[in-house]
């Protein structure tokens, strides 16, 4: 059976959106038009980015880097995801 699309195309469009989604919120946050907590969307944003083209760089890169490292910044994002979110809703 043959791919249709392969694991790289997967995340590759993935990665460009998180990039342009921080770039968007890096923007914002110098206008200074945020809420507390946005700081944190942006990070978390910036952090999925890098681990996805981490992911891309898989049999290029070291093992350590293109599966660990990337694996860490995945969960990092998700961590501080769910942190922010706990945090907007409890209040």
């Amino acid at each position: 059976m043959t791919e249709i699309l392969s694991m790289k195309t997967v995340f590759v469009f993935p990665s460009l959106i998180a990039l342009m989604l921080f770039v968007c919120m890096l923007y914002v946050y110098r206008k200074g038009r945020t809420y507390q907590g946005f700081r944190h969307w942006a990070l978390a944003s910036l952090l999925y980015a890098l681990g996805s083209c981490l992911i891309l760089l898989r049999n290029i890169a070291s093992d350590l880097v293109s599966i660990i490292a990337a694996n860490i910044l995945l969960i990092a994002s998700m961590l501080i995801i769910s942190q922010r979110a706990c945090r907007n809703y409890a209040k």
